[in-house]
């Protein structure tokens, strides 16, 4: 920081760090705290007077590898292809971008559960994205 010279970190999170999940309780708070410290972090740098640093988070769904062996993507939200996610991040970070949702969907669901009272949001996160039975299936990778 001293050198003045641009810099950037990615801080890599997951979707369910913004919405709950069943089946991944400890999983999907450790995201939450990757969300809000990646945050937190990028507006204490720009307080600090560093802007060349700047902050992305990557907030992803389910990447195409043995870690979601099992799982299903929630409506609109397929399993993403691991270079391209890895392209997405590289160019968002380049950009200095303070977030990145993958796919649409994401920042489509994070929105709806801003806005939605709770019940209504359940109903829609389980019933019509089925966000909240994509886990159901889940053996993670078999070694």
């Amino acid at each position: 920081m001293a050198s003045g010279d641009q810099a950037r970190i990615l801080n890599v999170a997951s979707a369910s760090g913004t919405l709950s999940v069943p089946r991944m309780s400890v999983y999907t708070a450790s995201k939450w705290a990757v969300i809000g410290w990646s945050d937190s972090l990028r507006l204490e740098l720009r307080e600090a007077g560093h802007h060349q640093v700047k902050v992305t988070t990557l907030i992803p769904s389910h990447i195409r590898t043995g870690m979601f062996e099992g799982a299903r993507g929630p409506l609109f939200t397929p399993l993403m292809d691991p270079a391209d996610v890895v392209d997405k991040a590289w160019r968002a970070l380049y950009d200095g971008r303070p977030r990145l949702q993958l796919p649409w969907s994401v920042a489509l669901g994070s929105a709806l559960r801003g806005v939605l009272p709770q019940p209504v949001w359940d109903v829609v996160a389980g019933r019509v994205f089925k966000v909240y039975s994509s886990m159901e299936h889940f053996t993670g990778r078999v070694k």
